[in-house]
This record gives C-alpha cells, structure tokens and sequence, in this order.
C-alpha cells in the first residue's frame, strides 16, 4: 500500500514532460506514445505541436507510473519512465532513425528489453555465465541495472522492483529455478504493464505446466487456464488467461476450446482484455482466408530492389512471416525464426519474411544487424500493389504467421509463432512429408 501511494497509483494527477529538439521546425507535431494495452499492443498517443526553437512541453493526467516514447513521424526514442507528478525536462537530437535522449528522464530499454532477447549467442552467453556461478552472476546483474543517477523522484523504489522481477524471469529462463519467488509479489497490479513482470508470470505459469507435462499436451491450453485459476489472482490471473486465449486464436484453436472462451468472456472484470480479445477474434472471423485454398500471389521486392514473385516457390512449403522492426514481439522471434530456418536447411521449405517498415532505411539496418537468413521482402507503401498485399492476407498486427503447402494452398492462416517450437514443428513435418 505505501508504494502505491508513493507512486500514485490510482491518483490522477498532472504530470509535465517538455524539453527541445533542435532540428524541429515550429508548428511540426512530436508524441508521447505509451501501450495502453500490451497484450495487443494497443497505444496511447498524446501530440502537441514544437514551439519556437524546437521547445516542446506535454502536460498529461496520469493515474500510475508508465513507460512512454517520444515519437516523431515513424521515429521513436527508447522507453522512458513517468510517474503521476513527475516535472522533467528532456535533452535530445534527432537523428535519420531515432530520437536519441541525452538526459532529463530514465530510461528502462536495459530492464525492459535485455539484449538477449533479440539475439541467441548474446542468451547463450548469459546463461553460460549464470549457471558457472548463478550468485555472482545475480549480483553483478542487479550492480550494472541500478543507474547511477535518476530523474523522476519515484523511479529508485520503483527499478528496484523491476529488477526483482526481471532478474526472477531470468532465473526461470537460465536456471529452471523458481526460488527468488519466494519474496516476490505474483500478483503485482503496479508492474502488470512491464515485460519483465509479464515474463516472468508467463514463465512462472510455463514452468508449473512441465513440471506437470514435461512431453507437453495435444491441446495444452485447458490445463494452462486451469493452472492459471489455481495459482493466479485479480488482474494478474486475467491478463495470464487472455494471453492463453489470445494465443490460442491466433493458432486457429478457438473451436477446440470454445468453452474456455465462453467462461472467460463471461467471468472476466476487465474491460481491456475482453476488448482485445473481441478485436482478435473479429479479424480472424473477417478473414477471407480459407485453409485450402490457394495463397493469394504477390511480387513484392528484395533488399536488392529485385522483384520476388510468391510463385517462384511453388513445389516447397513457404513459412510467411509479416513483421517489423519496430515490433518488440517481432524482435523477440527472430532468435526462434533463425533456428528454425536452419533446423530446416536443405529440406523443400522457404521462410519468406515481410517487413511493414515504413523505412527501408531500418529495414536494411536491422538485417544486416541480425545477420537474418531467408528471403526478406518489404512492403512499399506508396505502391498500391503491395498495400493489397496486406488486405489479401488480412494483415492487421504483427508477428503474424501463415504456412503454404507444396501446392501453394494455404496450410495455416494462424501459424504459431516460432517460438512455440513444438507446435510449428508438427505442422512442418507434416507438410514436409505431403
């Protein structure tokens, strides 16, 4: 209760960010974004327009602390912590692909999105260092996530915590270890909007169903909502359950677990969860697509600026994969899709991925950085060819997956992500053997 009054939780008050950028012109529009929802990552955006001399200043109502960007046309600065009463000023430069903060605000990308979540040899060597000596490792890892200077006055109680979490999730992923849980807070509403929280439920939750499955399940998603109702409480259980359910539509299983949603949709208190299940389901429902029937065709263009046609790969099983670099849930399946392709090297499969960037700048950028294999097209928005690429397979959020068979059917509107390992890899194999 005394952190939640010390961070205002519940309290809606007026909170200031201005600050300047340089290279913005007077009349010019600058945001504040800030996921209201991240289960479908549903933003916020607040605008206000530059001043002379590039001098910008928002004055917002918050009721708890969040994690905003500041957002200029597509570019974004990294994530930054405001709290309700917060009165901060920002420092930055504009660059070609981001908004680079100097000082004025804390940052959170090293807490909230560790780099090991986007590249699999940098995981691989976290986890080396944290089973040699997992002591060491913990206390080094809370030493270098403490900042050595901080802005807002409720963010040192407030890191603390995420940290606790961030470094429990990372015990769970490294260690297979639940015991930092034992003076951890589960059902945590202030941290329920942070990865690191959201991580460390899931993996809590995951950790729990193999204990009890270890060979997994035909149709696991049952016994996880039933783990979740068992183990879970208030909004900490509900936001665990939709991610289940969410899941579960995007993998086409909705019909085999009627029941589950029913309950939910019918139980649930929060407004939030419902509605972006509800938005789920309506763009599965609308879809055209129909298992079976012929992929729509597509010549989109390379990195090279080469025209790559969908039916040059008739006669192998294409994985398609709709994503961007902005996307943190497309960020964090690379390391999964990368594994994936070469599990599959030599075999008749292509793994076609497709970026909805706006700038092919980025795109470019983010390729060459992950050293990503496959075949990479993007979709040029000032083509109308290719922004019915998007209507044809329905593309309304990413990641988003789908499989064509040999034939060039559709085999999976709904694919599972690569992440879910055991799934995609049933589906493959199958198809593979056609």
């Amino acid at each position: 209760m005394l952190l939640s009054v010390q961070w205002g939780y519940g309290q809606v008050n007026t909170t200031r960010i201005c600050g300047e950028i340089d290279e913005l012109k007077a009349g010019e529009v600058i945001s504040l974004a800030y996921y209201t929802n991240r289960l479908d990552y549903q933003v916020q955006v607040v605008r206000t327009r530059i001043k002379k001399g590039g001098a910008f200043c928002f004055e917002i109502p918050l009721d708890q602390a969040r994690f905003f960007h500041l957002k200029y046309q597509d570019i974004l600065s990294e994530e930054f912590f405001v709290a309700p009463k917060d009165d901060l000023k920002i420092q930055t430069n504009l660059y070609n692909d981001f908004i680079e903060i100097i000082e004025g605000v804390d940052l959170v990308t090293k807490i909230q999105r560790p780099a090991y979540k986007y590249d699999r040899s940098e995981m691989k060597k976290q986890q080396k260092k944290c089973l040699k000596s997992p002591n060491r490792y913990f206390s080094k890892k809370r030493k270098d996530l403490i900042p050595s200077k901080t802005y807002s006055p409720f963010f040192p109680s407030y890191v603390q915590c995420l940290i606790d979490y961030q470094l429990a999730y990372e015990q769970i992923l490294f260690t297979n270890s639940i015991s930092a849980l034992d003076t951890l807070n589960l059902n945590d509403t202030l941290f329920l909007s942070t990865e690191p929280y959201q991580s460390l439920v899931i993996s809590y939750m995951q950790y729990h169903y193999q204990q009890k499955y270890p060979d997994g399940e035909k149709n696991r998603f049952p016994t996880k909502y039933e783990l979740g109702e068992k183990m879970l409480k208030g909004e900490t259980k509900e936001f665990y359950q939709a991610t289940l359910l969410y899941n579960m539509v995007q993998e086409g299983e909705l019909e085999n677990n009627r029941s589950l949603w029913e309950q939910f949709m019918k139980n649930a208190h929060y407004q939030k969860y419902i509605q972006a299940l509800s938005r789920q389901q309506e763009s599965t429902a609308q879809q055209p697509l129909l298992v079976g029937r012929h992929a729509p065709t597509f010549e989109l263009k390379d990195r090279n600026d080469y025209t790559v046609p969908l039916n040059s790969f008739e006669g192998k099983v294409v994985f398609l994969d709709f994503w961007a670099t902005w996307c943190p849930p497309c960020r964090e399946e690379i390391p999964h899709f990368e594994k994936l392709q070469q599990e599959y090297q030599g075999k008749e499969i292509v793994f076609i991925s497709i970026s909805v960037d706006k700038s092919a700048e980025k795109w470019k950028k983010m390729l060459d950085k992950e050293n990503m294999g496959g075949v990479h097209l993007r979709i040029d928005f000032a083509e109308k060819e290719n922004i019915q690429v998007l209507k044809n397979y329905q593309v309304t959020s990413v990641p988003r997956y789908l499989l064509i068979d040999k034939k060039g059917n559709l085999s999976a509107i709904q694919a599972p992500r690569p992440s879910h390992s055991r799934q995609i890899r049933r589906i493959i194999d199958s198809l593979l053997e056609e």
